[in-house]
């Protein structure tokens, strides 16, 4: 890296209109030449001409997953939408993709699906999955987002007004830089700019309920969540956008609120009258009764990646030092709510990497993808004398989320897509699998 530094007076820093309002100490400018991940630029215009069905195409970078009526959607990282008919468990079918340039998150309502793509919410009809209809488009009121990029090196400057982000390109860039800033963007999981002030940088039908689950049913990680005519969107890393979808195939912004200006948020959970969010250093309960969310409580932890699942009293919120989220701590928090305004702290439950979680209430199990080591299941049934047990696992996958509907438990991870029978921890049978290609 060939480096030029120049030190300027605090007066004379002072006097540049850009830095006015610069403190009066001096401060550093840098030419650096470097090798980094340079944005490839498609414009906002042809970005949201791209929606439509397209052929099936093999699952390669595989996100979040999403039961709708007999088919399994499963999205492919900022690229669209897998769907799977699941009509034969045991011979599930690739059949086609949706083409959403940006997506990494869904949710359905009827033949509604929503999604993100890159700065806006679309809402597309998919009761023909292979010939579907954007419906909608709500354009810029999500955050601008990024594909995954070679973390081998650092990212080049992002000009926001050239277009949204279709790739990147490994070459030598210049940039002058204030204080050794080149290069410095961090972002979640979802591919939001995490902003420099924040630290560190789901209805019953959610979640895998059986007891309430319907033929819609989203995972732990999605930050999209359903109660009734409303659609709650994480839309970007501190605020929540509320959608009006009475009418389901036009949804139009509503309210929004910002959950934290110093936390960032990340997923969302309905369950009854409460929406919880998880963040990276903690959780934040609101009353959904009404569409427009009201601020009841929280509960802190150390900063790590954060989804949250919810029975009856309890939540149980999943701590994970991997990737973009810092910390150290690897654990499931179980925390009692019964007491909705005072969340307390009730025990811990010590993991590997732990990620997307799933309840069965019938029989009192909670279900943790532990990342490289499985799918782990505990008997919670003494939860309110705070005493969890270890029951079993499954082993031989490298668990993101999961969801159990029914006698079916459904699990995305880094190597495919699996799904098993289940009745009970001791009857769990791999049916299919669909790999990951490439």
């Amino acid at each position: 890296m060939k480096t030029k530094k120049i030190l300027l007076p605090a007066l004379a820093i002072i006097a540049l209109p850009t830095l006015m309002l610069q403190s009066c100490k001096d401060k550093h400018i840098e030419t650096r030449t470097f090798t980094a991940n340079v944005p490839i630029y498609k414009s906002y215009d042809q970005m949201r001409t791209e929606v439509g069905s397209k052929e099936t195409q093999p699952l390669k970078n595989p996100g979040k997953i999403y039961v709708f009526g007999s088919y399994i959607l499963v999205n492919e990282f900022h690229k669209g939408i897998h769907v799977i008919n699941n009509q034969d468990p045991y011979n599930p079918q690739n059949i086609g993709f949706l083409n959403i340039p940006g997506n990494v998150d869904i949710s359905v309502k009827g033949n509604i699906l929503y999604a993100d793509s890159y700065t806006d919410l679309v809402a597309i009809d998919i009761s023909d999955p292979k010939n579907i209809k954007e419906t909608k488009r709500v354009k810029d009121v999500l955050q601008y987002s990024v594909p995954k990029y070679d973390e081998r090196y650092p990212l080049a400057k992002i000009d926001e007004t050239r277009g949204v982000i279709a790739g990147w390109e490994i070459k030598e860039v210049t940039e002058t830089c204030l204080n050794e800033e080149c290069g410095s963007f961090r972002f979640n999981e979802n591919g939001m700019l995490v902003s420099e002030t924040q630290n560190g940088g789901f209805g019953a039908t959610q979640g895998g309920n059986a007891r309430n689950a319907t033929v819609e049913v989203g995972g732990s990680m999605s930050r999209f969540a359903i109660k009734e005519d409303c659609l709650y969107v994480i839309s970007s890393v501190s605020d929540l956008k509320v959608f009006d979808i009475s009418n389901t195939s036009s949804p139009s912004v509503s309210s929004a609120v910002m959950v934290s200006s110093w936390n960032t948020i990340e997923t969302t959970f309905v369950y009854e009258d409460h929406l919880f969010i998880g963040a990276q250093n903690g959780m934040f309960i609101y009353d959904i009764s009404s569409c427009t969310p009201e601020y009841v409580s929280q509960f802190e932890h150390a900063e790590a990646c954060d989804p949250v699942v919810v029975y009856d009293n309890y939540a149980y919120v999943s701590l994970n030092s991997q990737g973009p989220c810092g910390g150290w701590q690897n654990q499931v928090d179980v925390v009692d709510i019964s007491d909705i305004s005072n969340p307390n702290w009730t025990t811990t439950i010590q993991m590997d990497h732990p990620k997307g979680l799933s309840i069965d209430p019938n029989n009192n199990v909670l279900f943790v993808c532990d990342g490289e080591s499985g799918l782990k299941m505990y008997d919670i049934s003494n939860v309110d004398n705070s005493s969890w047990s270890y029951l079993s696992q499954v082993s031989g996958v490298d668990a993101y989320d999961a969801i159990l509907l029914f006698d079916r438990l459904m699990l995305i991870g880094d190597d495919g897509l699996y799904q098993y029978t289940y009745t009970d921890v001791d009857n769990i049978t791999q049916i299919s699998v669909i790999p990951i290609e490439g």
